[in-house]
C-alpha cells in the first residue's frame, strides 16, 4: 500500500478589494481604501499556490455615498487553498469638495541674476478641489513656480509647474497646460 502525500507550502499575498462606488455629486474618496489586514497567507499544495498572486474579496456595490465607509469584505474562497483570514476590514474616507478654477501667473524660482526667464504661455489654469469648509484660500495662496534647476533638467525646455507652498485643504488639483516652454 503506497501514499502519495504532497508537499502543503504556503506564501503572502496581497488582497485585492473588488469595490463598485458611485459618490453623491461633490463627494469624493480621499486616500485609498483601506484595508485590514492588506495581505495573507494561503496554504495549500505547491503546483497550486504557485500561480495565485492576489485574492480578491466578494463584490460590493454602493452608489450616491456621502460619507465614509467602512466594514467587513469576505476573500472569494478557492479550491484547494486555505487563508489565514477568510475576512477583511475596509475603511473608505469620504469628503465632500469644492471645485475652483482660477488663472495664474508662472513664477520663475532659483534663476541666477545674470539669466534672464521666458515662460510660455505665463500663466496656467488651475482646478482645485479642495474640503468643503468656511475657509476661503487668498489668490495669493495659489502659486506656481518652475524651477531653473527642473529647467536645466529638462530635455527639451519643457519643465511641468508645481504649486508652492500649497495650502492645506487640496485634494487634488489639475494645470491647463500641463507643461510650459522656458526660454533663457
Amino acid at each position: 500500500l503506497d501514499f502519495l502525500i504532497s508537499r502543503m507550502e504556503y506564501k503572502r499575498v496581497p488582497i485585492v478589494p473588488r469595490m463598485f462606488i458611485e459618490y453623491s455629486g461633490q463627494y469624493m474618496p480621499v486616500g485609498d481604501i483601506s484595508l485590514k489586514p492588506d495581505s495573507i497567507d494561503i496554504y495549500g499544495e505547491a503546483h497550486y499556490i504557485s500561480v495565485i498572486d492576489s485574492v480578491w474579496t466578494e463584490a460590493f456595490y454602493e452608489t450616491d455615498v456621502k460619507t465614509s465607509l467602512n466594514g467587513i469584505l469576505d476573500i472569494v474562497p478557492q479550491r484547494h487553498i486555505q487563508y489565514s483570514t477568510n475576512s477583511v476590514y475596509y475603511t473608505i474616507d469620504v469628503a465632500r469638495y469644492v471645485e475652483e478654477t482660477v488663472t495664474v501667473k508662472v513664477e520663475t524660482v532659483d534663476l541666477p541674476q545674470e539669466k534672464d526667464m521666458i515662460i510660455l504661455p505665463s500663466t496656467v489654469d488651475v482646478t482645485y478641489r479642495r474640503f468643503f469648509s468656511r475657509v476661503r484660500f487668498d489668490d495669493d495662496d495659489v502659486r506656481f513656480i518652475v524651477k531653473y534647476s527642473d529647467y536645466l533638467q529638462s530635455i527639451n525646455s519643457r519643465v511641468v509647474p508645481v504649486w508652492d507652498n500649497m495650502p492645506q485643504g487640496i485634494i487634488t488639483y489639475e494645470i491647463n497646460p500641463r507643461v510650459v516652454d522656458c526660454i533663457v
